[in-house]
C-alpha cells in the first residue's frame, strides 16, 4: 500500500531528527572526559544496532515491519530508556 504524503513527511522528519541526535552523540563524545567509556555506552550502542537491523531487514524484505519487528524495536527502545535512567542515577 502506498504511503500517504503525511506519512512520508513524518518519516522524513523522524529520520532527520535521528540524524541530528546521532551528530549530538558524536559531539558529546568529544567532550566527555575520562580514560574509559561509561559502562552503558556499549549496551546502548547494541540496542541502537538492533533497531537499525530491524529496519534494514524490513526494507530489504519489502515486507514492512510486521508485529515481530515492531516488538523488537519497542523492546530495544525500552532497554535504551532503562539504561539511560540507570546512567542518570549513577551520576547523582
Amino acid at each position: 500500500m502506498p504511503m500517504s504524503a503525511r506519512e512520508s513527511e513524518s518519516l522524513e522528519t523522524m529520520a532527520l531528527e535521528i540524524r541530528r541526535v546521532s551528530l549530538e552523540f558524536e559531539r558529546f563524545g568529544r567532550y566527555v572526559k575520562g580514560d574509559r567509556p561509561h559502562p552503558n555506552l556499549p549496551k546502548l550502542a547494541e540496542q541502537f544496532e538492533k533497531i537499525g537491523n530491524a529496519l534494514s531487514e524490513a526494507t530489504e524484505a519489502r515486507s514492512g515491519l510486521g508485529k515481530a519487528r515492531y516488538a523488537a524495536i519497542a523492546q530495544a527502545f525500552e532497554e535504551i530508556a532503562r539504561l539511560i535512567r540507570e546512567s542518570g542515577e549513577e551520576e547523582r
